[in-house]
């Protein structure tokens, strides 16, 4: 039995699209055909929690951000500078 680093490790090694987000059209056969799809859906969870985040406690202020585990990026690019959030 892998331990639990040693199964992520191999995890990101072998599908790590599908290791974030599992949906079968992430695994590693289809993630090429969507890659835009995966990191939309990154973009569009970001914009919405930001969204809920503000609407209970006002403006997030925009500087810094950490995600730890940020795995191939999904969240952590949203968050980047240039991105639309």
């Amino acid at each position: 039995m892998l331990s639990t680093d040693k199964a992520w490790e191999k995890f990101g090694r072998e599908n790590p699209y599908y290791g974030v987000l599992a949906e079968e059209r992430f695994t590693a056969p289809q993630i090429g055909d969507n890659r835009d799809a995966f990191f939309e859906s990154g973009r569009a969870f970001v914009a919405g929690l930001l969204r809920r985040y503000e609407s209970h406690f006002g403006a997030v202020p925009r500087g810094s951000a950490l995600d730890h585990g940020c795995g191939v990026g999904r969240l952590t690019l949203p968050l980047g500078p240039g991105s639309s959030r």
